[in-house]
């Protein structure tokens, strides 16, 4: 057997084996190439949908959201895909899936999130006015009540305050104004509202808004204003009653002439017309209260003989006094830390959902008229397949 041509035969093998071989590894580094750029990119084409937030929302409410569903978002993940693609033959590239519920800003956690991180820049007090409405936006005859209120987030919530937990988190509290720390969740959701929403004794400069009690209407939940501050009143009514009561059974001199006049108009039954009268008079200076908050002026938390407004001819007389008897206190809570009282002792996902409330009935009122937040995305997840290859990919605005 020729030798020459045994080593001629081996050589050929041999290097048909090196070029086959390489020809494997070519091709596995190629198709790597292909699923390494494709990975590498997804977050790009995720990207590019967020970018589409919706900027009358966030301009207005520093919330970022795009508006879209999932066969929409699909379409348009497999654009920039196939943009991507397009001059690459051997990249066989299809969106298998895409998911947007977990992503929706009706979504309590992804609201609270967002709602926490603007909160954040509002604690700092670096946020503009309100902003101007974005110019493309067709101007619309302003939806009436009955379309601004319909499928709201809240509608179906449990109610909001338990009034047993609330005098117990006041009796509690030495001042309201440190009940709840600066940078904590519910400090930053606070700091959000007030940077956001009007009161009725603070418009804010917020601009056209359907109402203008809307931190009342977190905490009532009606659809006016008139409504809304009434629910307020009475809570806060109810809140200094006690309060004062105690006030006036521990002064001797009021006590005093409480128990002459009741001894006046009903000799026989003194002590139960002196329980009454009290308990009418304690109602009257919280009245009176209430107007002072509403008016600017602060409240103490405790009275003393210097602060007490109201007298026992007044209420004897059933004279009801216009306005608010004003002591010249300084010192005490404001109308807006009993508004933050109010606020902290509701349910948290109550409060947020009224939040959204708000939003969606400005948005609505201001710029769209079928405006849903629950058609708006904070984020999305989405599945590709690659040459044979899954991929999965998320993406928020966090």
């Amino acid at each position: 057997m020729d030798k020459r041509g045994f080593f001629s035969v081996y050589a050929c093998l041999f290097l048909a084996v090196l070029i086959g071989s390489a020809g494997i590894f070519i091709g596995a580094a190629k198709k790597g190439t292909i699923i390494g750029t494709a990975r590498a990119c997804s977050g790009l084409w995720s990207q590019s949908v967020l970018a589409e937030y919706d900027r009358n929302l966030q301009e207005r409410y520093h919330l970022f959201g795009y508006y879209g569903y999932p066969a929409l978002v699909q379409d348009k993940l497999a654009f920039y895909a196939d943009e991507t693609f397009e001059s690459k033959r051997d990249a066989n590239l299809t969106i298998t899936s895409c998911s947007l519920c977990d992503y929706s800003l009706r979504n309590v956690e992804i609201f609270r999130e967002q709602v926490i991180s603007a909160g954040k820049t509002a604690l700092t007090g670096v946020f503009n006015g309100p902003a101007e409405e974005i110019k493309g936006v067709t101007h619309h005859q302003k939806p009436a009540a009955r379309v601004l209120f319909a499928d709201l987030p809240s509608e179906g919530a449990k109610a909001g305050i338990s009034l047993s937990s609330l005098e117990k988190t006041f009796d509690g509290a030495s001042g309201l104004k440190g009940l709840v720390k600066k940078g904590s969740d519910t400090g930053l959701q606070l700091s959000y509202i007030f940077s956001h929403f009007k009161d009725q004794s603070h418009p804010r400069e917020l601009g056209t808004t359907y109402l203008q009690a809307e931190v009342e209407y977190l905490i009532g939940g009606k659809q006016t204003d008139d409504a809304n501050e009434a629910v307020v009143k009475r809570r806060i009514i109810a809140l200094r009653e006690p309060a004062n009561l105690a006030f006036l059974e521990r002064d001797p001199v009021r006590s005093a002439a409480v128990y002459t006049a009741a001894e006046l108009l009903t000799p026989s039954a003194a002590a139960a017309t002196a329980h009454s009268v009290m308990a009418l008079w304690a109602y009257a200076e919280s009245v009176n209260d209430y107007r002072l908050l509403t008016e600017g002026y602060p409240v103490p938390k405790e009275k003393t003989d210097a602060s007490w407004a109201t007298d026992l001819d007044m209420i004897l007389a059933d004279d009801d006094v216009e306005g608010c008897i004003y002591t010249g206190t300084k010192t005490g809570d404001s109308y807006e830390d009993y508004l933050r009282l109010l606020l902290v002792i509701m349910n948290e996902n109550t409060r947020l959902l009224r939040m959204m409330d708000l939003i969606q009935i400005n948005m609505r009122y201001s710029y769209y008229d079928t405006f849903l937040i629950s058609d708006y995305y904070g984020g999305l997840s989405y599945t590709f397949n690659i040459n044979g290859e899954n991929c999965h990919v998320e993406e928020t605005y966090e």
